[in-house]
């Protein structure tokens, strides 16, 4: 026993002194991540106590609704903090609290729907993913003899280390009844004096704040649009290529003309409507693979020539159905890496040879992935975030070219799907998504030289205008775009362009979009 002690008190010492690099390990990713959102009230707390608050109510929520981890990591939870410290639901918030808005209305709403789902199917409770264990046998001597001491760390509930990852999220590692899991918690910026700084024990200060206020600084940034430089937008709403326009896959494809700021909409539709599918284009052509048309996922791919722009040829059928998976190129091959069909997601690698016409497999991920967004630099493809497991990720996997080997990347500060990446001035720009609760309006951005994140672009803010999920990004001239999408609430039709010499976006400035400003505000997406 005193072996395994000493043993666990080692393991919990190299996790506490190499926590970030931890973070960044596979054994971390396969933990069940337990995601919150916390809205608190005129209270003064330090880092410990707060995690203390929540590891109880994770051992609570456990105990009374008979959840298991991976249950209750399948969506971000939305906690407040009452003045006696203690932390509730929001589920539960009374309409009459000062903190109650339409963000914790939608929530209460989802909550419901997600409720009478579980109730309608099977509970799978007797029997957690093996994934959720077997972190667990790292800190534990299978040899021990001892019924009490094993009985004892079946239910040890503690906190190893926590630790902030950015001025408003922290992210800890715990065990919670014997059963070791990572917490990602934020904390709106808005409901913050003073930004806490790292370490166990640090003090957070809060103020009161108004609900409405909370609401709008934490899901509505500022728009600015630029009345010299009016942007040109979408004829149809849609996501993407091809793309998906509420109850209906497209198969129009549109040009737009940064020099004129004009969309044109080709009279060469696609052969197959497709929705949930992205692009990528090599020598003048641009490619399109697997997808949905609204009733399964595809197999088929197709291509469109820039240079005759007069029809979609077919390309070789995929082995087998994809939709959501991420497309990029590197001017010889495509590649098409994870997604998902039907409700089974993929960590498949799959490269296309345009001369050839032939589909070859790489070496799959370490984590399947549908809806992660990709970018190829210098011989490598970077793969950032996406949905595995009715959670969204943050994590990033590299694949070398050179060896078909994937390594892990640095984790992205937020969890993402459905978000967009592009290089751009040899940085990659990984924009918007869906956290799984809200549609994001955030940044973030990697330096692949330097495997670094940088927080600002200049030093500046610079969150889009709008909050979009599925949205579609490129390089023109020399200009970063952003177009289209789903802003929670509606598919959109506007675009955005990043201001360089201002360090600002710009919002497409058509009437239309007046109704996509005031839709905006409450914007989040609440899809299981």
């Amino acid at each position: 026993m005193a072996i395994d002690d000493d043993l666990r008190m080692k393991a919990t010492e190299c996790i506490q002194n190499n926590f970030f690099a931890v973070l960044e390990t596979r054994e971390f990713h396969a933990l069940p991540s337990i995601k919150i959102e916390l809205v608190v009230g005129s209270t003064t707390l330090n880092t410990n106590i707060m995690c203390d608050l929540i590891l109880n109510w994770i051992s609570q929520h456990l105990r009374k609704d008979n959840s298991t981890l991976q249950e209750l990591g399948e969506y971000m939870h939305l906690l407040y903090l009452n003045c006696d410290k203690t932390l509730h639901d929001c589920s539960d918030m009374d309409k009459k609290n000062m903190y109650f808005s339409d963000i914790i209305k939608d929530y209460q709403s989802y909550r419901l729907t997600k409720r009478s789902l579980s109730t309608s199917s099977p509970s799978g409770n007797s029997n957690e993913n093996s994934i959720f264990t077997t972190p667990n046998l790292k800190l534990i001597n299978n040899n021990l003899t001892s019924n009490v001491t094993n009985d004892l760390q079946a239910f040890e509930t503690k906190l190893i280390h926590i630790d902030q990852s950015t001025e408003y999220t922290y992210i800890a590692i715990a065990v919670v009844k014997g059963k070791m899991l990572s917490i990602a918690i934020h904390m709106s910026p808005s409901s913050l004096s003073t930004p806490n700084t790292s370490g166990n024990g640090h003090l957070i200060h809060t103020d009161n704040i108004d609900d409405n206020e909370y609401v709008t600084k934490l899901f509505s940034p500022i728009l600015t649009t630029d009345k010299e430089i009016p942007l040109a937008s979408l004829s149809t709403a849609r996501c993407g290529f091809g793309g998906y326009d509420r109850g209906d896959c497209l198969d129009t494809i549109e040009q737009f003309n940064p020099i004129e700021g004009k969309w044109t909409s080709l009279s060469v539709p696609m052969s197959s409507r497709r929705g949930r599918v992205s692009a990528a284009i090599v020598n003048n052509k641009i490619y399109v693979c697997g997808g949905s048309n609204g009733q399964q996922e595809l197999n088929t791919g197709e291509y469109f020539n820039l240079k005759s722009m007069n029809k979609w040829s077919p390309i070789k059928d995929l082995d087998t159905p994809v939709a959501h998976g991420a497309t990029c190129s590197d001017d010889s091959y495509v590649y098409l890496i994870g997604g998902c069909e039907g409700d089974i997601c993929k960590n498949d690698c799959y490269r296309y040879d345009p001369e050839k016409n032939q589909w070859s497999t790489l070496g799959s991920m370490n984590c399947e992935r549908s809806q992660a967004a990709a970018v190829y630099f210098n011989g490598k493809i970077y793969v950032f975030g996406g949905y595995k497991s009715s959670r969204c990720l943050s994590s990033c996997e590299i694949l070398t070219l050179s060896t078909n080997e994937w390594s892990i990347g640095p984790t992205m500060r937020e969890n993402r799907r459905g978000c967009g990446a592009v290089l751009y001035e040899k940085k990659i720009f990984i924009i918007g998504g869906s956290n799984g609760v809200t549609s994001l309006t955030s940044i973030e951005v990697y330096d692949p030289i330097t495997s670094e994140w940088i927080i600002n672009i200049n030093g500046m803010p610079n969150e889009l205008n709008i909050p979009r999920v599925g949205v579609g990004i490129t390089v023109c001239n020399e200009k970063l775009y952003v177009i289209g999408g789903f802003d929670g609430r509606s598919f959109l039709k506007s675009i955005e362009v990043y201001d360089k010499i201002n360090q600002r976006w710009k919002l497409s400035n058509n009437n239309h979009n007046k109704s996509e400003k005031m839709n905006h505000q409450n914007s989040n997406d609440m899809k299981t």
